[in-house]
């Protein structure tokens, strides 16, 4: 429910990660301000992310495709770190997977939708009830700025 607070702040990110590379500083800002409620939301697991790590190698989507549990763990302690209270996974976890590289000019040719996973987030028959759920979020959060 939405809280009684004088500010709310709702951030959206793709996968998790984005929240630290991207906007970081802006929810650590806002999250340590005693006025502000801050809701972070994150669309897929990342499960296609590239592994560099030698020793996660085995994480990879193409092995033993566990990186989305393992970026889970990631994103729950950044949460804590950066003093994020409110989580979501848009539409709960693991609703809809992460599809890699599927835009083209990333040096990665695009993937057609035919070649996506059967939850990729990308997968444009998916895009109705995404709107749906981060409406249903907006909704409830009622954010002052997003």
């Amino acid at each position: 429910m939405t809280s009684d607070l004088r500010r709310r702040l709702l951030l959206v990110h793709a996968h998790p990660d984005d929240e630290t590379l991207t906007t970081g500083g802006t929810i650590a800002h806002y999250a340590a301000q005693a006025d502000t409620s801050v809701t972070l939301v994150t669309c897929t697991l990342g499960e296609q992310g590239e592994v560099i790590p030698a020793h996660l190698a085995g994480l990879a989507p193409d092995r033993g495709d566990q990186l989305g549990g393992y970026r889970a763990g990631e994103l729950a302690a950044a949460c804590a770190a950066l003093g994020v209270t409110d989580h979501r996974y848009l539409g709960g976890i693991g609703r809809w997977r992460d599809s890699g590289m599927a835009l083209a000019g990333h040096g990665v040719r695009a993937a057609t939708p035919a070649q996506l996973h059967p939850r990729a987030f990308a997968r444009p028959a998916a895009f109705g009830e995404q709107v749906d759920a981060l409406a249903a979020v907006l909704s409830e959060v009622r954010p002052h700025a997003s």
